[in-house]
């Protein structure tokens, strides 16, 4: 019996049986796959959820829009599903950012489409650990929240994820407050 498949690399608890996956299936067709000049920032519930105000969320995602109109790259931003209806509106109609729901999971999405965007990012979002095995790291951007806009009871669990995503060779890029 399996009490854990992650494709996060854990160590199991005592007397728990992991099983590692790194998608093997889901990859067979996406190498396969058309690359478009796009990138899929994937967004999370940041201001939501209190780890962040949403003036502090607004103008992190428009440093990072703006580093990929420099890089000539289309943003289409995926909403979580716990995004705000007013923060999405913010994000189409001052950044003028198309917004896209995949309608399912982002690795099993990218598995059946017939193209796939030339980069993945995120601040930080299971996203980038799992698409990170359909096309390595160097396909997957993070970028880093500046502690002064985080609310401190989060600064140490997000510190802790940046460094896992260093350790497995996701790309971080600074973003100055």
């Amino acid at each position: 019996m399996i009490h854990l498949f992650t494709a996060f690399d854990l160590q199991p608890m005592p007397g728990q049986i992991l099983k590692r996956h790194s998608f093997e299936f889901a990859r067979r067709n996406i190498k396969e796959s058309k690359v478009v000049n796009e990138v899929y920032y994937f967004g999370a519930k940041y201001s939501e959820a209190g780890i962040m105000t949403l003036y502090d969320e607004m103008n992190f995602l428009e440093k990072i829009f703006d580093y990929y109109e420099g890089a000539n790259l289309q943003v289409v931003y995926v909403p979580h599903r716990d995004d705000s209806c007013f923060k999405l509106k913010i994000i189409s109609e001052r950044f003028g950012v198309s917004i896209k729901r995949l309608g399912c999971a982002a690795e099993l999405y990218f598995s059946i489409s017939d193209y796939r965007p030339s980069r993945i990012s995120a601040a930080y979002s299971s996203v980038l650990n799992n698409l990170r095995h359909f096309w390595g790291g160097e396909a997957c951007d993070s970028f880093v929240i500046p502690e002064s806009m985080l609310n401190d009871d989060y600064k140490h669990a997000i510190r802790d994820v940046y460094s896992y995503y260093q350790s497995v060779g996701i790309n971080l890029i600074q973003v100055e407050k």
